[in-house]
């Protein structure tokens, strides 16, 4: 079941443009699309030429873009778009599922980066979350860059916990030691409320999809940096909700 976009939305549908060199796929996302009541497709475009083409003319709400098609780099693709339409979010669907792709697309000015295996409604989430304001990436890719960072704490490259506040860090810290909000509240002396506004913080500095998520990873670094042992990424099931 997908997420509801916010009731604040006033638009019923946003108008989505396709650019994917593949027809078939370009099919199938597009039906994928207009099973939603959120989106209907605007414009699809099988290259970059006729993709900027189409932005200009049709204005998306939402663009979906491969950044691999032939006699074109797609992250400069993606710049050349986000600065004609800073304001226009973009979706990376791709076969690439190394790190170094997606964190290229994402400085790029990506919000998103799914792989094309993933199911229909899990891209149809991922455009949800995006047009809520949030960033979302491909659970592969996502535990791929979490992970990196757990491997990289010896080296000092904890890039991700780099961008936590020293409040947030005691927050993850905590969460880590398997408190709850109202744990952490009466051990920091903080309202519930202000607990609350740091664990989202944490999530969407993390990259995290829900706040279970959050806990887990939490745990991990805990047992990686007290106990010196690698993390076991093949037990580690995140928890889906849409």
């Amino acid at each position: 079941m997908l997420m509801p976009l916010m009731s604040t939305d006033i638009r019923a549908r946003y108008g989505v443009l396709v650019i994917d060199d593949h027809p078939l796929f370009r099919k199938g996302i597009i039906s994928i699309i207009e099973e939603c009541e959120h989106f209907e497709v605007i414009g699809a475009a099988g290259d970059g030429k006729d993709g900027l083409t189409c932005m200009r003319q049709k204005n998306p709400d939402l663009i979906m873009l491969d950044i691999s098609m032939p006699g074109h780099n797609g992250v400069e693709l993606l710049k050349m778009m986000k600065a004609e339409r800073p304001g226009t979010p973009i979706l990376v669907l791709t076969v690439h599922d190394e790190v170094i792709y997606a964190v290229r697309a994402l400085k790029a000015g990506a919000r998103g980066y799914i792989l094309k295996g993933e199911s229909g409604e899990e891209i149809l989430s991922g455009m949800s979350s995006i047009m809520r304001g949030e960033l979302y990436l491909s659970h592969q890719i996502k535990h791929r860059i979490i992970f990196q960072a757990i491997e990289a704490l010896d080296a000092g490259q904890d890039f991700l916990l780099q961008k936590l506040t020293r409040r947030e860090r005691e927050v993850f810290d905590l969460l880590g030691d398997g408190l709850n909000s109202a744990d952490i509240a009466d051990w920091l002396k903080l309202s519930a409320k202000t607990v609350d506004t740091h664990r989202l913080h944490i999530r969407e500095k993390l990259l995290c999809k829900n706040a279970a998520e959050v806990a887990e990873f939490a745990a991990q670094w805990k047992l990686y940096s007290e106990q010196e042992v690698t993390p076991d990424t093949k037990n580690i099931t995140p928890a889906l909700t849409c």
